[in-house]
């Protein structure tokens, strides 16, 4: 059995945000976002909801959009 030394160093990443901690979601998010204004608000429902975002977050962004996070201007 093959042993490997693992690096004790602590990894000291600061969050890039305290209240989007997954930029996996929030990248699907602006996928669903971006779908809803070409395809329509059930299209987009679909997607978020396939890629298993939660049923809140998925009725925030597409239905009080004066509620969504603004992280960035893209």
């Amino acid at each position: 059995m093959m042993s490997t030394k693992q690096n004790e160093e602590a990894w000291d990443f600061p969050a890039a945000s305290p209240t989007r901690p997954d930029w996996h979601t929030a990248r699907f998010v602006r996928q669903g976002i971006r779908m809803q204004q070409t395809h329509g608000t059930g299209y987009a429902a679909a997607f978020l909801k396939n890629r298993r975002i939660d049923i809140d977050i998925a009725l925030r962004v597409l239905l009080q959009p004066s509620r969504r996070r603004n992280y960035d201007s893209r």
